[in-house]
């Protein structure tokens, strides 16, 4: 699309550099634009003259060409308003994630995870329920180009209720938007709590 653009503003150009000729050798302007001007102050009757406004569609080609950079403007700022939407979206959905796993709400945390086979199950929530997380930490962070992918590395310390030893995990996290349902999606689901 970017391409497009690019050809009609080039094309809008010619379209005005032609009609700026053509306004030039109205008033007998050339490369010899001395010569012209004598010639305009010398006839009479002509009217071409020093001063004259540029014509009809010299103007159209320079009024087209700002309504066009003004309309790839416009387009440039609503994507740039619409991916960073997005990314404040992630922003909230990882927030309320990272809630869940702390409070010990694998259920809620569950929701958030996108079930990428027929074959895949949910978790045992009662080996989870005895999960306790002590730290949630952000190691990396990674996001595609358009802010539809991010990657993070996370860093997870918990303890078992009956045992009371803090492990330590790196939870490899997966998150794509999903333009239809327009939410973020984990899909590298829940961590490994051993």
């Amino acid at each position: 699309m970017f391409h497009s653009i690019v050809a009609l503003v080039k094309g809008l150009d010619r379209y005005q550099n032609i009609a700026h000729q053509s306004y030039q050798a109205q008033l007998g302007w050339g490369k010899n634009w001395g010569k012209g001007l004598q010639k305009v102050k010398r006839t009479a009757g002509s009217q071409a003259h020093l001063g004259q406004r540029p014509t009809t569609c010299m103007r159209e080609a320079s009024m087209a060409k700002y309504i066009l950079y003004l309309c790839v403007l416009l387009l440039v700022g609503c994507a740039t308003f619409e991916a960073s939407q997005r990314m404040e979206l992630f922003d909230d959905t990882s927030l309320a994630y990272e809630k869940a796993l702390r409070f010990g709400d694998y259920r809620v945390a569950n929701k958030f995870t996108r079930k990428e086979g027929a074959g895949q199950q949910d978790p045992d929530f009662n080996h989870l329920k005895n999960i306790r997380v002590t730290s949630y930490e952000l190691l990396e962070s990674t996001s595609s180009p358009d802010n539809l992918k991010v990657e993070l590395t996370m860093e997870i310390r918990y303890f078992h209720a009956d045992y009371l030893v803090v492990k330590t995990l790196i939870d490899e996290q997966r998150w794509e938007y999903d333009a239809t349902e327009k939410r973020w999606h984990l899909h590298s689901g829940l961590p490994d709590f051993k």
